[in-house]
């Protein structure tokens, strides 16, 4: 059974007693309901009530975020090895997609599947490089979604991914292209 934050339950509260239309935020990985912030202002002076709630075992703040690194970390290493997974056994990966996505044809999934091995989607291996980034930030900018420049040393950190990595090459042995 799903479970609510005393910090959802009081928006949920303050919704339904509102009359107003809600607005919902949903943030995303790495990100926490306070990343909204900005965004759910601008909605309820438009004159929406907004809920942001977490997903489960997400910290309060950045930094109770911050001071347990450990979390990020597992994360992290599980990533690693789906996409290790993903390689090493695509059939599998097929058929996790299959079950993801049971309302579209098999061969239409099995194809996305090949389409997403054959240009690597995901990488292989989670730490960015700076030729992966400088490819990207190209193709980005050709096709107008990035206008000026975003330096690899200001966006990328691969201290998780590095850890990351090394701790699927001790466990199972396997390395790919790219791993260090």
């Amino acid at each position: 059974m799903a479970t609510i934050t005393e910090h959802e339950e009081r928006q949920v509260k303050r919704a339904n007693a509102s009359g107003r239309k809600p607005v919902v935020f949903i943030h995303g990985l790495w990100l926490l309901p306070s990343s909204w912030d900005r965004w759910a202002a601008r909605f309820k002076r438009a004159g929406y009530t907004t809920l942001t709630p977490g997903w489960p075992d997400d910290p309060e703040t950045v930094e109770e975020a911050k001071a347990h690194p450990e979390v990020v970390q597992s994360l992290v290493d599980a990533l690693e090895e789906a996409a290790r997974l993903t390689y090493a056994k695509p059939d599998y990966a097929k058929e996790v997609a299959r079950a993801e996505f049971p309302d579209l044809p098999a061969d239409v999934v099995n194809k996305a599947i090949d389409m997403e091995l054959q240009y690597k989607i995901p990488a292989q291996t989670l730490p960015v490089d700076r030729q992966q980034w400088d490819k990207l930030i190209s193709m980005q900018k050709y096709l107008g979604n990035v206008q000026g420049t975003l330096s690899y040393n200001d966006v990328i950190d691969n201290t998780f991914s590095n850890k990351a990595v090394k701790t699927a090459v001790a466990d199972t042995g396997v390395t790919v292209a790219g791993s260090k």
